[in-house]
């Protein structure tokens, strides 16, 4: 009894795990993408400051557009295997959001 109940707890966290870990993914994409149209269409106006680290020891660089938010550096994939699995997938919703950016744009 104890077993089958373990078991079946253990396909649901699976499972769960999965789904999370899957939608995670599509957020990192959306948000790439989103990112990449920002980046071409907005009339960046590039902001300098500087932030101290955790420890307040020293202060960092960072440079980011009033307007958009997005840094100058653009962000590298923590996850390089998910980036080239998802190079198909952002090739058609780049343009889609391109898309939309221009009919937001147009009203």
């Amino acid at each position: 009894m104890i077993l089958s109940i373990l078991i079946k707890n253990r396909d649901y966290f699976s499972s769960e795990l999965w789904k999370k870990k899957e939608e995670l993914r599509m957020l990192e994409l959306m948000l790439e993408e989103t990112e990449d149209v920002l980046r071409e269409k907005c009339k960046h106006n590039w902001i300098t400051d500087f932030i101290d680290d955790k420890n307040g020891e020293q202060s960092n660089i960072i440079i980011y557009c009033q307007h958009c938010g997005i840094s100058l550096k653009k962000e590298t994939h923590k996850n390089s295997q998910t980036h080239k699995n998802s190079q198909t997938h952002k090739n058609s919703q780049t343009h889609k959001n391109s898309q939309i950016y221009n009919e937001i744009v147009e009203e």
